[in-house]
């Protein structure tokens, strides 16, 4: 088992303190075929210079899944095709546990929406697959 320990980047108030442990299956969005480690990238390393909004803030140095595959589809679509056809080109599921790191529930328009915080060291690539 790895150490359970967040990254370095994290600021002193992240996690947020009411994150739980827990296990789901969980999906998320994928550029290409294959999940590859780049896929997972919270917004705060891939936008640093980003103006994040307070209530946000922890958020982005979590990443996104949703517990339901319909909710996520919802989400693609709402995208404009530019974006869509740059960061959102297929799904992947995966089965998050107490070993990746903790989540919150944190829904968008009562949507599935969770957020994890990832162990440092952890990589989550080789537990998802592509949904077809």
């Amino acid at each position: 088992m790895k150490n359970k320990k967040f990254p370095d980047y994290f600021p002193p108030d992240c996690p947020p303190k009411n994150a739980k442990i827990g296990r789901m299956a969980v999906f998320r969005a994928i550029k290409g075929e294959v999940p590859c480690e780049q896929d997972f990238i919270c917004v705060h390393k891939l936008y640093p210079k980003r103006i994040i909004p307070e209530s946000e803030r922890l958020n982005s140095y979590g990443l996104s899944f949703y517990k339901n595959i319909d909710d996520l589809k919802a989400m693609i679509s709402s995208l404009s095709m530019n974006i869509r056809n740059k960061r959102f080109n297929n799904i992947a599921s995966g089965y998050m546990t107490e070993e990746h790191g903790v989540y919150l529930e944190t829904p968008k328009n009562n949507n599935s929406h969770v957020t994890w915080w990832i162990y440092d060291d952890i990589l989550l690539h080789p537990i998802f697959k592509k949904v077809d």
